[in-house]
């Protein structure tokens, strides 16, 4: 089976709702928006694949963990010396269960997502953006060849 993009789940907490549909054996990739903090987030049975931190102000990780036969309605995840400001889960299928992560995930200062290459065929691109001060949402715009699932504003999270 091909790999697949299924559905997503969001919350402008650290504790998200399981993604609609989840089954055994499907891939949940997470992007925790931390304020405040200078830990990644964390919770057990996910796995951290990368993490990055503005200064203290704003951090983000990227986890996922491929989804068991019961699971539960929510995940929350902590983040260590400050709060989760908002949390996507996103559910894809049809993917390597063991290699995960098809690459290396990167962090950098800027939004700007240049091309990208994979090391496999069926490989899905996830992109997941912070920006720090930002209470509109303008300050994020995807690549018009890229498909947005999910955008969350936190106005006046610190």
């Amino acid at each position: 089976m091909a790999l697949a993009y299924q559905t997503v789940a969001s919350a402008a907490s650290g504790t998200c709702n399981k993604p609609t549909g989840t089954a055994s054996g499907d891939t949940l990739t997470a992007a925790v928006f931390g304020v405040g903090g200078t830990t990644a987030a964390s919770l057990a049975g996910w796995t951290q694949q990368a993490t990055t931190n503005a200064s203290g102000f704003v951090s983000l990780t990227i986890l996922t963990k491929i989804a068991g036969g019961s699971e539960p309605g929510s995940y929350t995840f902590a983040v260590s010396g400050g709060v989760a400001g908002a949390t996507v889960i996103v559910r894809s299928s049809g993917g390597d269960t063991t290699a995960v992560i098809d690459g290396t995930p990167t962090t950098s200062s800027t939004a700007t997502v240049g091309s990208s290459t994979t090391t496999s065929a069926n490989s899905l691109l996830i992109m997941a953006t912070v920006a720090a001060g930002d209470t509109t949402g303008t300050n994020i715009t995807p690549d018009a060849a890229m498909t947005e699932r999910a955008e969350l504003v936190e106005a006046n999270a610190a």
